[in-house]
């Protein structure tokens, strides 16, 4: 088995600035996967659902159906989700 003593040898031979840019890297890492979960990115943006309205036809995504109903068709809020149909 190793000595404990190798590894603070080891750790005492270490850079401030090799340590600090492991720690950087780290955090990086952490930021980028905590920014994909709070936009729900993720590799499977392929599988994101389309609406088509039921009144002209044109294909929304689920985020743009409120707007589309109500910019489109000067529909009240809450009556968009009726006037939609998943496209596969």
């Amino acid at each position: 088995m190793s000595d404990p003593d190798d590894y603070a040898d080891e750790w005492e031979q270490l850079d401030e600035k090799v340590i600090l840019a492991q720690i950087l890297t780290e955090l990086q890492q952490i930021r980028l996967l905590l920014s994909q979960a709070d936009t729900g990115a993720s590799d499977d943006d392929d599988d994101e659902t389309a609406y088509r309205c039921r009144k002209c036809a044109e294909v929304v995504e689920a985020d743009a159906r409120a707007d589309h109903a109500r910019n489109a068709h000067k529909a009240p809020p809450g009556v968009a989700d009726g006037m939609f149909t998943a496209v596969e």
